[in-house]
């Protein structure tokens, strides 16, 4: 029938249009992710390893390497889902830090503020503005973009390699606990992390997130493949260390005798 046929083609062209809706929310919501990225990663300060860790020896033929500052946070895919003061205990004192969490890693950063307010005076973590306890904003974030966060320690890999625990004592005295364990392949445990969240509210979010984001990440091996690429923390192609390679084969080959090349050199 007419009426039918006239139907079916208007059902048709709503659900192209919805479609097309959808589209277009996720390209805007991976554009703004992007523009998010790309905010932070001009806020943010890279310290050189030395200066993070100034037990090492770094080599005389190595300086120019561990120098050269090739950290960025705009990479394929990598999504921030959270952000917030936490206190991380420490021996002999705890240090106020800001953390970012992305669904690939935890990043810890010291901003310009607290740094300056610390020398000044011991903060009291729990009785910080309430403007930075909120929960994290996704249009924009709790994270001041007049402040620059100057990285505290390496980032924590988000992998099938880490664990968050919820602890319910009160270590050194701190409240609303959380820790993190990271292991090697030889689930021999590399590093232990134990935060104090402002409030229980802001301590339930972060366990949520947290556990979220860890078992996103173990339920979908092509992400734990590109995770194992050392570029994906460069944001650089993840196939131009085959390339490279391919290139510098043919060009040994290329300058070879031609008796001597393959029939597939040039």
């Amino acid at each position: 029938l007419p009426g039918n046929g006239s139907r079916r083609e208007l059902l048709d062209t709503i659900e192209t249009i919805q479609d097309s809706l959808r589209s277009l929310e996720s390209k805007l919501n991976t554009l703004q992710n992007f523009q998010r990225l790309q905010e932070l990663d001009n806020i943010l300060v890279w310290p050189k390893i030395d200066t993070m860790d100034k037990s090492i020896v770094i080599p005389e033929e190595l300086k120019d390497v561990v120098s050269e500052d090739q950290s960025t946070l705009c990479s394929d895919g990598r999504h921030i889902h959270h952000a917030g003061p936490l206190l991380l205990l420490e021996n002999p004192k705890s240090t106020d830090v800001y953390c970012f969490l992305f669904d690939d890693m935890l990043l810890m950063t010291r901003s310009n503020q607290s740094i300056r307010k610390r020398s000044s005076q011991k903060m009291d973590h729990h009785t910080q503005p309430a403007s930075m306890m909120g929960a994290f904003d996704t249009s924009g974030g709790l994270y001041d973009p007049e402040q620059r966060y100057i990285v505290y320690k390496a980032p924590i890999p988000i992998d099938e390699n880490i664990r968050v625990h919820d602890i319910t004592s009160n270590p050194g005295g701190s409240k609303n606990c959380i820790s993190l364990t990271t292991y090697n392949r030889l689930k021999y445990c590399t590093g232990l992390y134990t935060f104090s969240v402002p409030t229980p509210e802001s301590k339930i979010a972060w366990m949520a997130l947290l556990t979220k984001v860890i078992s996103d990440f173990q339920s979908q091996p092509f992400r734990k493949l590109k995770h194992s690429d050392s570029n994906s923390m460069n944001g650089g192609d993840d196939h131009e260390p085959i390339k490279n390679t391919i290139q510098k084969k043919i060009s040994v080959v290329n300058k070879l005798p031609k008796r001597y090349r393959p029939s597939y050199s040039t």
